[in-house]
């Protein structure tokens, strides 16, 4: 028989190599823009502009989802979000887009 080790890994810090990963990650897809596409909809300006936001989400969101499902939903916010900040990236470059706005109406 062969004596031959084996690398094992361990995920014995799930925190910390997840940071690490997600650093790494986040590197390699530099300049992120296409990311930002996206993710735009979770940050906001100040607290009324998220406590605006989420009030709408919270009344009507639950009564949309009942009635079209949850994938469905999730499929329409990704949808929206993209358009918007594909929009955003054309027609305005150097402005910041923040907010769920465009989800919310």
């Amino acid at each position: 028989m062969k004596n031959s080790k084996r690398l094992r890994i361990s995920y014995n810090a799930p925190a910390i190599l997840s940071f690490v990963l997600i650093c790494f990650a986040v590197q390699l897809l530099d300049p992120l823009a296409y990311l930002r596409c996206v993710c735009h909809v979770f940050g906001h300006a100040n607290w009324n502009h998220l406590m605006g936001n989420m009030m709408y989400i919270l009344i009507l969101g639950p009564m949309l989802e009942e009635k079209y499902g949850t994938s469905n939903m999730v499929f329409i916010m990704l949808v929206t979000a993209l358009a918007t900040g594909l929009a955003n990236l054309i027609f305005f470059p150097n402005i910041r887009l923040l907010g769920a706005s465009g989800i919310v109406l």
